[in-house]
């Protein structure tokens, strides 16, 4: 869901974008995020993805993770996803689902089609129109077709 393997390469302008939305923000209002990215979340919900994070004290790892991915060729940890990238090309024997928000300007389509190139026999994803990056509140949707890829074994 709306993810990638970074090795070193640039994922797109709507990942720079947010890296530097992150930098030039050290007191982000995470609940304001939450709803222009998810307006179907109500005030409290909104709310409590801000409520771990009471000051800009507590929003270094918010700051940093972005500065983190590795987009750029050198990066610390790009060997490592080149083994994970390999694995999934070239070993992975399991089944998969892939779902994708549609309105994720981050991580979006390109990006995950990009993705699923890389999933040996990943299927065609379940693509959610009016979801963007944080797919996990579009929760039913997202849980019914997957229930459905894997034969609703539950």
């Amino acid at each position: 869901m709306n993810t990638a393997i970074p090795v070193g390469v640039n994922l797109g302008g709507g990942f720079q974008s947010w890296k530097e939305y992150v930098a030039s923000r050290p007191n982000m209002d995470c609940s304001a995020l939450m709803k222009r990215a998810c307006p179907h979340l109500s005030d409290p919900e909104a709310q409590a993805y801000e409520a771990p994070f009471p000051d800009q004290r507590y929003k270094a790892g918010v700051r940093r993770f972005p500065q983190l991915v590795m987009v750029e060729p050198g990066m610390e940890g790009i060997e490592t996803a080149k083994s994970t990238r390999k694995f999934w090309q070239d070993e992975w024997e399991g089944e998969s689902f892939m779902a994708i928000g549609a309105k994720d300007p981050v991580l979006g389509l390109a990006v995950m089609n990009q993705l699923r190139k890389t999933i040996r026999r990943c299927p065609e994803p379940t693509v959610l129109e009016e979801a963007g990056h944080f797919l996990q509140e579009w929760g039913e949707p997202v849980a019914q077709a997957a229930l459905k890829q894997f034969g609703d074994l539950y």
